[in-house]
């Protein structure tokens, strides 16, 4: 559940924010940005106040994202999204905290490969709207909620477990380059259901015990290798190789999984990514950060 939010929910959002801009001058866009902002409260609350998370709670809270997320959907196919608009912006703000909720009420869930898999199948719903995938997290959420996701063994492995934070941010800064090269085109939703298949692939037993033995340096330089040399018409060998990364990343990590550093690791690594290929017509970044500009 934890990688639906992270994924789905927060790096969608971002890319959308991209897209269509946020009106800073309104103060509808704290609305928006309030599930992000609201991210230290429900980690707060469930160490004081567990009976929060318990499963009826869970359930109609989830039950309350899903009715968000569907009517989110109709808008979207109904009229473009105007972020300055309040009831969209809402909405949005629903499907974060539901999804947000589910995902820490059981952080010890293992997802497995199946996880990856439904967020690489989500991402090509982006083919329809960019904003799709975000629904994705809230219908994850009521899924996991009413039980309908099983749990899956958590495996470890014997490498050493990596920091969450430079991890996740050197993810975010990869994993927008589709999302850049194309804008509101849905032509990154391939090369982003790749990403989702190659971290599936992660949890197969060879490439599980190869992944053990790589060391992480190794990984950091196919990521930055990656995010140098995106080619477009190669995009889905990309996101196979970058979903491969993450993938033995992931399962490094120790559990229950360290969601606060992952969450805002991936929102700088997102945030700062957008805004260097905003400035790419400065000539020598746009050599580093563009292989053949």
């Amino acid at each position: 559940m934890i990688a639906a939010w992270l994924f789905l929910y927060l790096g969608n959002l971002v890319h959308c924010l991209a897209i269509y801009g946020l009106e800073f001058q309104s103060p509808r866009f704290a609305i928006i940005l309030f599930p992000i902002a609201f991210l230290p409260l429900p980690i707060l609350l469930k160490r004081h106040r567990p009976a929060l998370f318990a499963a009826v709670p869970i359930r109609v809270l989830s039950a309350t994202g899903l009715v968000a997320a569907l009517l989110f959907m109709r808008g979207l196919n109904l009229d473009h999204w105007q972020t300055p608009d309040i009831m969209p912006s809402i909405l949005v703000a629903v499907m974060g905290i539901a999804s947000l909720w589910v995902a820490l009420a059981d952080p010890h869930r293992e997802d497995g490969a199946m996880i990856w898999l439904r967020i690489g199948i989500w991402q090509l719903t982006g083919f329809l709207h960019p904003g799709l995938p975000l629904a994705g997290a809230s219908i994850f959420a009521f899924a996991g909620a009413c039980g309908y996701l099983a749990p899956v063994p958590f495996t470890s492995c014997s490498a050493k477990a990596p920091r969450a934070f430079p991890a996740a941010l050197v993810l975010g800064l990869v994993l927008a380059k589709p999302w850049w090269d194309y804008s509101a085109n849905p032509g990154w939703a391939p090369d982003l259901a790749a990403w989702g298949l190659g971290a599936a692939l992660t949890y197969l037993a060879p490439l599980r015990r190869l992944g053990c033995k790589v060391p992480m340096w190794a990984i950091y330089v196919l990521m930055a290798a990656l995010f140098v040399a995106y080619l477009p018409p190669l995009g889905w060998a990309w996101g196979i190789l970058l979903g491969m990364a993450w993938g033995w990343i992931w399962q490094r990590l120790g559990r229950p999984l360290p969601f606060r550093p992952l969450s805002y690791g991936l929102l700088l690594g997102l945030a700062l990514s957008f805004a260097l290929h905003a400035n790419l017509q400065i000539p020598v970044l746009r050599h580093l950060l563009w292989l053949g500009n």
